[in-house]
């Protein structure tokens, strides 16, 4: 046993179940009393209503690494950092050590810089203290585990801490896809004015095109720039750079040019 809870009202079955194994929030509704045994032999109410202390007919109480913490949850934004304080049981000095790491693709964890990776565990710690970095998710959870230990061994069980990266910190683009560029659905609602989503897949494939020519006929105005300054000079060698463009212009660029605007006249007869 590692918590004591005294409650005002009735708790069903699946309302004990539900916090049996993780700790609380002391303000929780209708909790009376909450002891959570981890401050020696003074019984601190974390609902700040009944101090006490323990008492014992044999004497003074030896604390030992207890093996019974409780997990806990520790919320965290989309891409943040926080800090997670690692209780301990008892006054028995011990050293912290990481015995598992949380899912890479939801966060990873660090102490005084040092990332914790699946090849250095157990990893022991300096202190209490180890830092979670989420990762570009959201509504997404993951655990690591940790345990005490000191010259008597180490912990019979281990703690695990489930750390939540939440939803609030998600700014969804269009779609509704948190941290999204658009690019991964329609976020045009369809019909549009009228349109139905074929229609509009035209209607937007004709204005590419149609942009497609106004590149070219641009290009074109610069090729003829370019020849009329080649052809207002007459050295030979200005000569055959002139014929070289006007060869290009009219193989390539006209050509491609001329049968754009065929496809385009033929898809605007298209029914969608």
């Amino acid at each position: 046993m590692d918590e004591v809870r005294f409650w005002s009202t009735y708790r069903t079955t699946d309302q004990v179940r539900e916090t049996m194994q993780i700790g609380i929030e002391s303000d929780t509704k209708d909790l009376l009393a909450y002891y959570q045994c981890d401050h020696g032999n003074i019984l601190i109410d974390a609902t700040g209503h009944y101090d006490g202390q323990f008492v014992s007919g044999a004497g003074t109480i030896e604390y030992e690494i207890s093996g019974a913490k409780l997990g806990f949850v520790v919320p965290v934004s989309r891409q943040a950092k926080v800090q997670i304080e690692l209780p301990g049981v008892g006054t028995s000095a011990f050293t912290y050590v990481i015995e598992t790491i949380p899912d890479a693709s939801v966060g990873r964890l660090s102490v005084s810089g040092t990332y914790i990776f699946s090849d250095n565990i157990p990893f022991s710690l300096p202190s209490n203290v180890v830092t979670f970095e989420a990762a570009n998710v959201h509504s997404t959870s993951t655990k690591f585990s940790y345990y005490g230990k000191n010259s008597s061994g180490r912990e019979q069980n281990s703690t695990w801490v489930t750390v939540q990266v939440e939803q609030s910190s998600c700014v969804p683009d269009a779609c509704g896809v948190c941290n999204g560029d658009n690019s991964t659905c329609t976020c045009l609602q369809t019909p549009y004015k009228g349109y139905d989503e074929a229609e509009l897949e035209r209607l937007l494939l004709i204005y590419e095109i149609e942009e497609s020519l106004n590149l070219l006929n641009e290009i074109e105005i610069q090729l003829d720039q370019a020849s009329d300054g080649l052809d207002s000079n007459n050295g030979a060698n200005l000569d055959d750079e002139l014929a070289k463009v006007q060869d290009f212009r009219e193989a390539c660029l006209e050509t491609f040019s001329e049968k754009l605007g065929d496809f385009l006249g033929e898809l605007s007869n298209i029914d969608a």
